[in-house]
This record gives C-alpha cells, sequence and structure tokens, in this order.
C-alpha cells in the first residue's frame, strides 16, 4: 500500500497546487527572515514593533474577517490575495532601490501580508473538499500542512545561503515571485476550488 500523498500527488491539479503553495510558504519563511533583518538595520531595538504589528493584523483579521471572506468566491479570492501580497512585496523592494526602504514601509507591508495571510489559510483550506474525495481529505489536510513545516524547517537555511551571495532585500524579491507562482497553481486548478464535496465524489 504506497503512502496516500504519493496518490494524491498523481492528480495533477492537487500535484500543481501542492507545488505552488510549496513555494509560496517558503517565500514566506524567506521573507520573514529578510523582514526582521531589514527592521534591525533600519530600526535597531525598534525592529520588535514590526513583529508585534504584524501579529495584530493576524489577530484582527482571524477574529473579524472569517464571515466576510468565505463569502467570496474563493478561487478568485486566492488568486487576489496572492497577486496583492506580491505587489506589496516588490514595492518593497522597488523603494530600497530607488529610494531608500524606510521602516514604516517596512511594517506596514509586514502588518498587510499577516492579514492576507490569516485571511488566505482558512479559505484554501475550506476548499480542499472540492479538491479530493470524503476519504482522501484527511491526507490532503496533512499534505498541504507538510508544506508549512517543511518551508519552517528549511527557509532559515535558504536564506542564509542566499544572504551569502545577494542582499536580505532580494529574500523580498523571491517571495514576490513565489506569491506569483502560487496565484498561477490556484488559478491553474480552475474551478474545482470552487466546487462542493458532492462534484468531487460523484
Amino acid at each position: 500500500m504506497g503512502h496516500p500523498y504519493i496518490a494524491l500527488l498523481k492528480d495533477r491539479p492537487i500535484r500543481v497546487l501542492w507545488v505552488g503553495l510549496a513555494l509560496s510558504a517558503l517565500g514566506g519563511e524567506l521573507y520573514r527572515v529578510g523582514a526582521i533583518w531589514l527592521a534591525a538595520e533600519l530600526a535597531g531595538p525598534n525592529a520588535s514593533l514590526l513583529v508585534t504589528a504584524s501579529s495584530a493584523g493576524v489577530l484582527a483579521v482571524s477574529i473579524l474577517g472569517g464571515p466576510l471572506v468565505e463569502a467570496l468566491p474563493r478561487r478568485g479570492f486566492l488568486v487576489g490575495v496572492d497577486v496583492i501580497s506580491a505587489a506589496a512585496c516588490a514595492a518593497v523592494v522597488a523603494a530600497a532601490m530607488v529610494s531608500g526602504l524606510s521602516f514604516p514601509l517596512l511594517v506596514a507591508v509586514s502588518v498587510l501580508l499577516g492579514a492576507l495571510g490569516a485571511a488566505h489559510r482558512p479559505v484554501f483550506l475550506s476548499s480542499l473538499p472540492g479538491l479530493a474525495p470524503a476519504s482522501e481529505l484527511r491526507a490532503a489536510n496533512g499534505l498541504f500542512d507538510s508544506t508549512i513545516r517543511v518551508a519552517q524547517t528549511g527557509g532559515p537555511f535558504l536564506a542564509a545561503a542566499i544572504m551569502a551571495v545577494a542582499p536580505a532585500i532580494h529574500l523580498l524579491t523571491a517571495n514576490a515571485v513565489s506569491f506569483l507562482a502560487s496565484a498561477g497553481a490556484v488559478f491553474a486548478v480552475g474551478r474545482r476550488l470552487d466546487q462542493p464535496q458532492a462534484a468531487v465524489d460523484g
């Protein structure tokens, strides 16, 4: 009997989505390392404000945003969140290259990304029944949850390798690209993310 993850990944839409979200999760860890590094350079001990503000954004959306985002079309919402997140990361990189990065801008973008991420994940998880039959739903949850665990483990090591050859700001560049990969993967899956469980089982 094969591993349930292998069976799931034989389904092309699930495989494409997994790759896109795995890249996005890894990009998120690169952003976390890069943002803290840049914040420490810009604000010294006050860099802790970045983490505090970002956590406050996550908390606010987690408490207040659920009913609102669940009323929106899932696939369109997920793609939109990824595109906006990519644009926000790109704006920080552009500011750093053109006029010099400011700490308030970095904090504002970190709050935005934290809030969008807090809205993205529950909407995605609620979409899984449209991707996998009920008998494989637990395995699908585990498969996609594992992407975050792997990214949390490997992300800091990859960030260190990148910073050995490139400025820390390009960790944010990598994150912007990873958001676009996630958006492309969600778009490629098609309407299955909006379908009820019955459409998959039937």
